[in-house]
């Protein structure tokens, strides 16, 4: 656990044993412990490792050459290190679903395709067979029924009844392509 020596000092208290002590680092800020503080705290047994190295959002990278005293300390002391790569896992992560992107959509057109081929188009199935848009439509036809009377025996509700007639009601439109 990395942060200030006070908080990680009352997350030991909290739970001993838990957590393995760090300090949180990032050069140039004003609480950047210097090389005597961290071989202190190791001394005093609150450094165990030193984590939540976040010098890159400084633009520091981990081979920079003010890094070499606090690698030279870590690798005296036998601490481990462990720098934060939170914008870097994110940026491999967009990078891999860019690439992903065009392949779930190659999958998705091959399945649609021979989904097609098969005779099956998608979408949702109606919730009244053909015969059944019949039997409604004549219900309504003789004009002694509403469309909530007649949905009641198929157990829909009366909207549907509405878009059945709604669909019978506009004219089909065809495709038509003329020749050049």
């Amino acid at each position: 656990m990395s942060g200030t020596p006070e908080r990680v000092e009352a997350w030991r208290r909290a739970a001993p044993g838990r957590f393995i002590p760090g300090a949180e680092f990032q050069l140039g800020q004003r609480n950047t412990p210097t090389v005597d503080a961290l071989r202190y705290l190791h001394a005093k047994g609150r450094l165990g490792v030193l984590a939540e190295i976040t010098n890159q959002y400084a633009g520091i990278p981990p081979d920079h050459p003010w890094m070499e005293p606090y690698w030279g300390l870590m690798e005296e002391l036998d601490v481990q290190v462990g720098i934060h790569i939170g914008r870097m896992m994110m940026q491999m992560v967009g990078a891999f679903a860019e690439f992903e992107r065009p392949m779930l959509k190659e999958r998705i057109k091959a399945g649609l395709d021979a989904a097609r081929e098969e005779g099956r188009i998608g979408g949702r199935r109606p919730k009244l067979t053909p015969q059944q848009q019949t039997e409604i439509r004549k219900m309504l036809s003789k004009g002694d029924k509403t469309a909530a009377d007649a949905a009641r025996p198929f157990k829909i509700y009366p909207a549907t009844v509405s878009r059945l007639l709604a669909r019978q009601a506009q004219p089909s439109v065809r495709k038509v392509s003329y020749a050049k």
